[in-house]
């Protein structure tokens, strides 16, 4: 195979990109988790300080640069969904502008990682959805090729810099940032190491200790709630496995970063000097994707198929590169070539898809995609509004669950509290999951749990409840809620802004000169619901005693 001239590599390679970042406009998507870091630039932005609901110090995030970041394009008039997007998009650009810099330096006929990068299906959809993945990719790539490539101390301070930017994007950053710290110490370029490993820990010091201070005066710990909600249960090595196994399934092109990569330690230059042709490389490349791989699996993955893989594909990319460098030009530029076509022919496998039967995915791992369509998000923001004007000056109390963040964000509830892990509750983040639930998920409360924390209602956005005559509220506009805990003066706020809402009082009463006409359980079953809704918060003796004495009649002791 004759190389290719310099203009057809040009368009080769810059229609490909060019396809790619259309591809990802083109696939734009916002994840509900984004709300939640939403809420919170908009509360820095308010002046209530970096909290979901305002007094409640929790750091339900894990991404504090990326929701810094998003609080500064609400400061500037932008709004977090276009801010996040566009930024994505430009962050996912600017990991193949680093993959092509790189390709300069590794030598060979076609830049085969940006070309694998621009292929990757998942890199693309996960260049948008509202969360930190892309921006944490291109600090990941660049940290990795600035400590490969570093030679002056104002270079490694660069690489601490980008480190420290990675770690205070996602705590797992910190295993990237050591790899570059390590990495200082065994390059054999000018100076001591002691002032390589100075200048790549500076940035740490003077950026990375002011923010863990504040984490522990502000929030009173040093891990993030969410860790508590999601990963503090020990090992899951079985789900972990299990999530690496299906990325491999679907992307098993990149595992030829394995031999290459092998092929690329076997013919590099037996040193470490900076550099893409010394053993630098390839070591640099592994020490970074094995720890982390291994962390991956120990917390047991993610729900979202190939979010986490992600940030370490690049990675990969440059190990297949860095071993067909040393592959004659023609099968170079044909291997390559069948690697990127290879890539592009993948597409998100069947068993993460959701379907009637397995509506969560298989294993609990999904397309994440497929749950936020765009109507999805715009019935979110027409939801939100109505609920937002309904709510306005009250101190309601909601509860929310999964895919139901970006209602909370819209409707701009005045305190939510996340009810399956307790994202966003110091409380519930600390409960145990029960037995068996899927990586990151599992219900850990219960209504009567709620109801003491004083929550009033639930929204039945994208959630089916069974409810109670008397607990369903209409505020209209087809927009409705469960009702947790009655509370008179909400209640006439609500009727008041034309909420149908049951008055309960008046409801018991007339619902009580109906008893006779009633089975006895259903009797018993209705109780213990009001027990929960009304008399628990509403002390009402006189209410009470009568259904109970009715009961007494029947024979049947109220539980």
């Amino acid at each position: 195979m004759r190389p290719l001239p310099p203009p057809a590599r040009i368009l080769l390679v810059g229609g490909a990109l060019a396809w790619a970042l259309y591809d990802a406009a083109a696939r734009a998507w916002v994840c509900d988790d984004a709300f939640i870091s939403f809420r919170y630039a908009r509360n820095l932005v308010r002046g209530e300080g970096l909290v979901f609901n305002p007094g409640e110090a929790v750091e339900g995030y894990t991404n504090f640069l990326w929701t810094l970041l998003t609080a500064g394009g609400l400061a500037a008039g932008v709004e977090p969904v276009r801010f996040t997007l566009a930024a994505g998009l430009v962050a996912w650009t600017g990991t193949a502008g680093v993959l092509l810099w790189a390709s300069r330096g590794i030598g060979g006929m076609l830049p085969v990682a940006a070309l694998g990068w621009a292929a990757f299906l998942h890199g693309r959809v996960f260049a948008t959805s509202g969360l930190e993945t892309a921006l944490y990719t291109l600090l990941v790539t660049t940290t990795l090729a600035g400590a490969i490539t570093a030679r002056s101390e104002r270079a490694w301070a660069g690489v601490g810099l980008l480190g420290t930017l990675a770690t205070m994007t996602r705590p797992d950053g910190a295993l990237i940032y050591a790899v570059a710290g390590l990495s200082s110490m065994t390059s054999m370029a000018s100076g001591s190491r002691t002032r390589r490993l100075l200048a790549v820990a500076l940035p740490g010091l003077a950026l990375g200790v002011p923010w863990v201070s504040w984490k522990l005066v502000f929030y009173g710990d040093l891990l993030p709630n969410t860790w508590y909600a999601k990963g503090a249960v020990g090992a899951r090595w079985g789900a972990g496995l299990a999530y690496l196994g299906g990325f491999a399934g679907a992307y098993w092109p990149l595992l030829a970063a394995i031999p290459l990569g092998l092929r690329a330690a076997r013919g590099a230059e037996r040193d470490l000097t900076p550099g893409w042709w010394s053993l630098r490389a390839p070591l640099v490349l592994t020490a970074a994707l094995a720890p982390t791989l291994v962390y991956i699996a120990k917390v047991g993955g993610d729900f979202m198929f190939a979010r986490f893989l992600v940030p370490l594909t690049p990675a990969a990319l440059l190990l297949v590169a860095l071993g067909l460098r040393l592959t004659a030009q023609g099968p170079q530029a044909a291997l390559g070539l069948a690697l990127f076509a290879a890539l592009l022919s993948r597409a998100t496998p069947a068993s993460v898809r959701s379907t009637p039967e397995h509506p969560s995915g298989v294993d609990g791992v999904v397309e994440e995609r497929d749950w936020y369509p765009p109507e999805a998000h715009r019935e979110a923001m027409r939801q939100g509004a109505r609920l937002r004007w309904m709510l306005a000056d009250t101190d309601a109390t909601l509860v929310y669950y999964g895919a139901q963040a970006m209602l909370m964000y819209y409707a701009d509830a005045p305190r939510a509290i996340e009810g399956h892990v307790g994202l966003t509750d110091h409380e519930i983040a600390r409960m145990p999951p029960p037995e068996g639930a899927r990586t990151g998920h599992g219900r850990k409360t219960t209504v009567p749990y709620l109801r003491s924390r004083g929550v009033d209602l639930c929204p039945d956005f994208r959630v089916q409840q069974p409810k109670a005559v008397f607990e369903r509220v209409d505020f209209g506009e087809g927009v409705t809620a469960r009702l947790y805990t009655w509370d008179p003066a909400l209640a006439a706020t609500l009727r008041a802004r034309g909420a149908d809402i049951v008055d309960l009082p008046s409801w018991i009463d007339g619902w009580v000169r109906t008893l006779d006409s009633r089975d006895p359980a259903e009797v018993q079953r209705t109780l213990e619901t009001l027990d929960g809704v009304y008399f628990g918060r509403n002390p009402d003796p006189e209410r009470r005693a009568r259904i109970a004495g009715w009961l007494a009649q029947q024979g049947v002791a109220p539980r």
